[in-house]
């Protein structure tokens, strides 16, 4: 073989070995809060350099000009998972809950049966949540149990926020449990979800935020 070629073709297969082909582009916020993408450090303004953010390979494929957007679009699908801890089939959802001035996070089991979301008394007394009237729910084993009623300010799980949501306040009885409470249809039905059980991870529709 030609020894011409044969560097040739060494010379070609550096040139086209993966390692070599993967650029590397770097992200950077500007004063005015604006983010910039760019795949040359040397168009990053120095006084950003020490806020850098570098990628690699995943975006290669796309045009500098359209990196951006599919950046932004990604991350805001990462914004629309929230991670979530099954136990025995249950969902136990990470939940911010609010009444009046005060904010607590809590542990919600998701409860597509339940209509309307409850929280052991424990946590509304945390809150200082006054009842607004008393009611009657029916357990799955067919007893009836009373429950104060209540309104509160705002529910948020990842993404999600319902404001003014009616909320049951129950005695917690039996053994401690891992929860505060049952997420209910009157907050789900407001959103579109699909639950991964292998990742342990609720997927919110971002179409609707």
């Amino acid at each position: 073989m030609n020894k011409a070629f044969v560097i040739l073709l060494i010379i070609g297969m550096l040139l086209w070995h993966p390692s070599t082909i993967c650029a590397e582009f770097y992200k950077y916020v500007d004063k005015e809060g604006k983010t910039h993408f760019v795949d040359d450090m040397g168009k990053v303004p120095l006084e950003y350099r020490d806020q850098l953010k570098v990628y690699n390979e995943e975006y290669d494929h796309i045009s500098e000009k359209d990196r951006s957007k599919y950046i932004e679009m990604k991350q805001k699908n990462e914004n629309q998972k929230t991670d979530v801890d099954i136990v025995e089939n249950n969902v136990l959802v990470p939940v911010r809950i609010g009444y009046k001035d005060k904010e607590i996070n809590v542990v919600l089991v998701l409860d597509t049966g339940a209509s309307i979301m409850t929280l052991h008394r424990k946590v509304a007394e945390e809150l200082e949540i006054e009842s607004t009237e008393k009611a009657l729910a029916r357990l799955a084993s067919g007893e009836k149990v009373e429950f104060d009623l209540a309104k509160l300010k705002f529910v948020q799980v990842g993404p999600c926020e319902k404001k003014n949501v009616l909320v049951g306040i129950m005695d917690q009885k039996g053994p401690n449990v891992k929860f505060d409470g049952l997420l209910g249809m009157n907050f789900l039905q407001y959103f579109k979800y699909t639950i991964d059980f292998d990742k342990e991870q609720i997927q919110w529709n971002p179409d609707q935020f």
